[in-house]
């Protein structure tokens, strides 16, 4: 990943695992999660790296009210979030993401892809395909979004995801869609 210049909001940060690791690299990490039972495990795994104790904050914070200032992040992530927002909140939290970062800031997202899988899990509100995310992260004022290839890089525009999402459902053929890394959604949208 390289050293990240600039600040960092994870935003939904569980038990702080990602969180941990920005900070190595990142000029200041701020990790936010709804749960308080999550936000105790995150402090307690950041306790084991003192050494990250003043690049790395904690706060109990609602992702769709996020109580930052305008243009306070160059870089933002979430991980497993967003399918667990109720649908009429993924708008409301696009549009916070995009409030939060500073112009040109990134926003990456990842979560499973509602074409290949997830579908017998009741705590997953909202699923989505890369065509639906894009589509969501266009009208916040989100651009230039890009995606993993495969499994790793190199990042491609995610309109040939889509392009695969497509031809998969339509071959309604499941083995393979993790073979083809659309699996799950992975995208870079910038502001």
């Amino acid at each position: 990943m390289g050293d990240v210049d600039g600040d960092v909001l994870e935003i939904g940060c569980g038990t702080g695992d990602c969180a941990c690791v920005l900070a190595r690299q990142a000029s200041r990490v701020v990790a936010i999660d709804i749960s308080t039972g999550m936000l105790k495990q995150a402090q307690l795994r950041a306790r084991r790296y003192p050494e990250l104790a003043s690049k790395l904050e904690f706060r109990r914070m609602n992702a769709v009210e996020m109580e930052f200032a305008d243009e306070s992040f160059e870089f933002a992530l979430s991980t497993s979030l967003i399918e667990h927002l109720h649908p009429e909140d993924v708008d409301i939290h696009l549009r916070e993401a995009w409030r939060v970062l500073k112009p040109g800031g990134r926003y990456a997202v990842w979560c499973p892809n509602r074409l290949g899988h997830h579908g017998d899990r009741a705590f997953h509100l909202c699923m989505m395909s890369h065509h639906d995310l894009r589509g969501r992260m266009i009208k916040a004022g989100f651009r230039s979004f890009h995606s993993p290839m495969f499994r790793g890089w190199p990042m491609i525009a995610t309109t040939f995801k889509i392009g695969l999402e497509n031809a998969m459902a339509g071959m309604r053929v499941p083995i393979l869609w993790s073979h083809l890394g659309v699996r799950n959604v992975m995208i870079v949208a910038c502001k």
